[in-house]
């Protein structure tokens, strides 16, 4: 069984893609993170992975981790030094119309560019 992060059940008769951009998944399964079956499929972008991840396309500028980019097992705050601050795409998150603050209530845009993944937040990484 797959799909430790998303599951995607495709109808090929319909465009069944799921599009990721400014993502964060990890310790969802490796390559069983995504499981995509008759016809679903899926695109990432911008997005920050472990190494393993697998069964997505690439849609540029994804980067991948070994290390967690979370404080803790239990939380979506990003550790100070994570790859996934100040990284993701200003561009496509104006596009996708996203909202203003993030899951906390805080401010989505902190610094100049856009972290990956749900919360913003309000360290900055080392140089």
């Amino acid at each position: 069984m797959g799909g430790g992060a998303i599951y995607n059940q495709g109808n090929r008769n319909v465009n069944n893609t799921i599009s990721l951009i400014n993502s964060v998944l990890f310790n969802n399964g490796g390559a069983n993170t995504f499981m995509l079956t008759d016809g679903g499929s899926l695109s990432a972008s911008y997005s920050l992975f472990e190494p393993s991840v697998t069964g997505y396309t690439d849609g540029g500028n994804n980067l991948t981790t070994t290390i967690t980019p979370f404080v803790s097992g239990n939380s979506v705050a990003l550790n100070a030094c994570s790859p996934a601050i100040n990284s993701g795409s200003n561009q496509a998150y104006s596009v996708a119309n996203g909202p203003t603050i993030d899951i906390a209530g805080n401010p989505r845009f902190v610094n100049t560019v856009i972290d990956r993944g749900p919360m913003s937040t309000r360290a900055y990484p080392p140089a």
